[in-house]
């Protein structure tokens, strides 16, 4: 029995599709609180060089570091992308104020950069640059939030860490199930803030991207888990229906299936996910 899987709760309401997957399942679910963050997850930086190394690997030195320069001193004072509120379904005026903090502190630095690498190359080879720039530097920040869980027996362990990743919550909006016998968790978020102005702005790629190397931060890092998404926010979806479970190495299921909503996506997502993969299999978490 699945528990008020049909509630509206505000302005939250759980497409039915994903509640008849539910109660079609051969599992029994019941909907569970969020848990609580346990730590504070540090105000995580990257320092330039990784920005500039992996940037460099795709337009070369120089112009790399031009693009940077101009991008990050020059534009960030005289040309600074403006906030556009009336862009976003902001519900307060506490929200508004996160929204646009994530805005100038995180999403800023790379509209930036994409503008200055449209004007350079177009949108075409502008889009491929921001993809094989972003994935692995938002791995970088996976890899540290997330912890390898060799012995992993319930599935309330892999939660915790996506509590502690998660934090407050100020930036997505999700409910919870978890399957009766403790060994799989199925998450489905309405809202993810950075993917929706990224979006909004243009980003369109680059929000796909974002989405993109879960698969490979939950495979490679945490290989004790499966992890599958039906749909994403930055597809277009209404959510992203993540689903976690303990891994069955006697399953038959092919990758291809495994990454189902990477075959959706503006630019070749699944060879991408397979490059980085093999990247993280040859050099670890650094990926170089």
């Amino acid at each position: 029995m699945i528990m008020k899987t049909n509630v509206k709760t505000g302005n939250f309401k759980v497409d039915e599709k994903f509640v008849k997957e539910l109660k079609d399942s051969p599992k029994e679910f019941q909907e569970k609180a969020n848990t609580k963050a346990r730590i504070k997850m540090k105000n995580f930086r990257f320092s330039i060089s990784e920005y500039y190394y992996w940037l460099k690997a795709e337009i070369g030195a120089g112009l790399a570091f031009n693009i940077l320069v101009k991008s990050w001193l020059w534009d960030l004072i005289f040309n600074k992308p403006k906030w556009k509120p009336e862009l976003f379904k902001v519900e307060n005026k506490t929200d508004g104020r996160i929204w646009k903090n994530a805005f100038n502190k995180d999403v800023v630095p790379l509209l930036t950069v994409n503008r200055n690498l449209l004007k350079k190359f177009g949108k075409e080879r502008a889009d491929q640059v921001m993809v094989r720039f972003i994935m692995p530097l938002g791995l970088q920040y996976h890899f540290y939030c997330f912890k390898p869980i060799p012995n992993i027996s319930h599935i309330d362990q892999f939660r915790q860490q996506m509590a502690d990743y998660l934090g407050e919550g100020k930036t997505m909006r999700n409910k919870v199930w978890v399957s009766k016998d403790g060994k799989e968790v199925r998450y489905y978020y309405t809202k993810c803030m950075h993917i929706q102005i990224m979006k909004a702005y243009g980003m369109e790629a680059a929000a796909q991207a974002s989405c993109m190397i879960d698969h490979v931060t939950f495979d490679k890092r945490i290989p004790t888990l499966k992890f599958k998404r039906t749909k994403t926010l930055s597809l277009g979806d209404s959510c992203c229906d993540h689903r976690f479970s303990i891994r069955d190495y006697g399953d038959n299921e092919t990758p291809y299936d495994h990454y189902e909503d990477a075959h959706r996506c503006c630019f070749d997502a699944y060879n991408e996910i397979l490059r980085l993969e093999e990247k993280f299999e040859k050099y670890g978490p650094g990926l170089r």
